[in-house]
C-alpha cells in the first residue's frame, strides 16, 4: 500500500474517535482499529447517498479527490455495486460496523468466519483485532466482488486475510472451528455457521426478523444451547440466496382512522412497535409510507391496511385490520412497551427448548431462534 494521502490520518483518527465519543464502541483496540485501517483503500467506485443521478463515482484510493475523501471518513454506507438497479454490495456504515464488532469481540490469534466481503474493509478491522497470528477467513458470493477485496487486502498487507467466492450460508469447514463468526447482510441463521462455531464462541449477524429492517444479534455457544440479546436497529441488504423477503415500503392513500392513536407514544417508538408487530402477525406485517413520507409499520389484510404513526392510527382499503392493530398496540402496552434489548434469544441445536417460556415467539431458521421477554 503506498503512502496515506495527506489528511487522512486524521481523517481516520476523527472518526475513530466520534465512533468512541458517540458510544458506538468503549474497546480501545477498536477504535485504534477505525484509526489504523484506511477505509478509502478498499474504495474504487460508489454511489454518494443523496445524490439524485444515482451515478457512481470513481476513486483513486492512491490519489483521492480531497471531498471525496472526506465524505469515505463520515459516518454514512457507501453502496459499491448495482445489478438491476439494485444494491448488491456496499461499505457499511462504520457505527453499526463498530456495534458488531465489539459485540464480536475478536482476540488477538483467533480464527473468525465473515460471510459477506463487501469492499473488504471489515476483513482489514477483523485482521488488525486477531493480529498476525489470527486468521480471518471471508467469503463473498460474488466472483467480482471476492477478487477485488482480496486484491485490495493483499496490497494493503493483510496477509492473515483468505478470501474465496462462495455461497456464505454453507460456511467455510476447511478452516473450521471458528471461535468467531460475523455475517454482514441480513439472515436468518444456517446450521453451517453453527456447526462450525466452536463451544464457547460468539456469532453476530443482522438477524432479519420482518421484512426492512435487520437488528443485530449476538449469540454466543455453549453445547447445543445458542443465547444473546439484539444491540441495535439497523438496515443491511439480504445474504443473497437467503429466502428472506426483503420489501419496500409501500406507498398507500393512507388516511387517520377515527379510532385514536395509543397514548404516551412517538417517534421513538417506531422501531419497537414494528418489531412487536411483526413478531405477533409476520405473515401480516409490513413497513408502508405515510403521507408524510414516514416508513411506519402497518397489518396488512385482503381488506386493507392499518398502521400506526407517532399519534395517529391510519388506514387504507375499505376494511382495514383497525380494531386487529389496535388490540396488539394494547398487548405490547400490557407486556411493558417492551425495547429491542428485552427479548432473550435462544436457538438449540438438536432439541427444543428444554421449558419454553409461557410468552415465546418461534423466528424461523436452521436452528430456528425463539425469542422471550427477560
Amino acid at each position: 500500500m503506498s503512502g496515506d494521502p495527506a489528511g487522512v490520518v486524521a481523517l481516520r483518527r476523527r472518526l475513530a474517535a466520534w465512533l468512541r465519543s458517540e458510544g458506538y464502541t468503549s474497546d480501545p483496540r477498536i477504535v485504534a482499529a477505525f484509526a489504523a485501517v484506511p477505509r478509502h483503500w478498499f474504495l474504487r467506485s460508489f454511489y454518494l447517498p443523496g445524490d439524485p443521478s444515482f451515478a457512481p463515482v470513481r476513486f483513486d484510493p492512491a490519489d483521492p479527490d480531497p471531498d471525496l475523501l472526506r465524505a469515505v471518513y463520515t459516518n454514512q454506507a457507501l453502496v459499491t455495486r448495482l445489478e438491476k438497479g439494485v444494491p448488491v454490495s456496499s461499505s457499511s456504515e462504520p457505527a453499526v460496523m463498530a456495534v458488531m464488532l465489539e459485540a464480536l469481540a475478536a482476540a488477538p490469534g483467533e480464527r473468525v468466519l465473515e460471510v459477506g466481503t463487501g469492499t473488504g474493509y471489515n476483513a482489514a478491522l477483523l485482521a488488525f483485532l486477531v493480529g498476525v497470528e489470527g486468521r480471518v477467513v471471508s467469503l463473498d458470493i460474488s466472483e467480482a466482488v471476492a477478487s477485488e477485496a482480496a486484491g485490495a487486502l493483499q496490497e494493503g498487507g493483510f496477509h492473515q486475510v483468505e478470501v474465496h467466492a462462495a455461497d456464505g450460508r454453507a460456511g467455510w469447514p476447511g478452516q473450521a472451528p471458528y471461535d468467531r463468526i460475523i455475517v454482514t447482510a441480513a439472515s436468518r441463521l444456517h446450521r453451517a455457521w453453527v456447526g462450525q462455531l466452536r463451544d464457547g464462541g460468539t456469532l453476530v449477524l443482522p438477524f432479519a426478523v420482518e421484512p426492512g429492517s435487520a437488528p443485530i444479534l449476538g449469540l454466543r455457544r455453549e453445547g447445543v444451547r445458542l443465547h444473546g440479546r439484539f444491540g441495535l436497529y439497523a438496515h443491511f441488504m439480504p445474504l443473497r440466496g437467503d429466502p428472506v423477503c426483503c420489501r419496500r415500503g409501500a406507498a398507500l392513500p393512507l388516511t387517520p382512522a377515527s379510532q385514536p392513536g395509543l397514548d404516551g407514544t412517538d417517534l421513538a417508538d417506531l422501531w419497537d412497535i414494528g418489531l412487536f408487530l411483526a413478531l405477533e402477525l409476520p405473515r401480516s406485517f409490513a413497513w408502508v409510507l405515510a403521507p408524510d413520507g414516514l416508513r411506519v409499520p402497518a397489518i396488512r389484510t385482503e381488506g386493507g391496511t392499518a398502521a400506526w404513526a407517532p399519534g395517529a392510527l391510519l388506514t387504507a382499503g375499505r376494511r382495514p385490520p383497525v380494531q386487529t392493530l389496535a388490540w396488539l398496540l394494547e398487548r405490547w402496552t400490557r407486556l411493558g412497551r417492551p425495547r429491542l434489548g428485552d427479548y432473550v434469544a435462544e436457538a438449540w441445536v438438536g432439541r427444543p427448548p428444554p421449558a419454553p417460556p409461557a410468552r415465546m415467539w418461534l423466528l424461523p431458521g436452521d436452528p430456528a431462534i425463539s425469542l422471550h421477554l427477560a
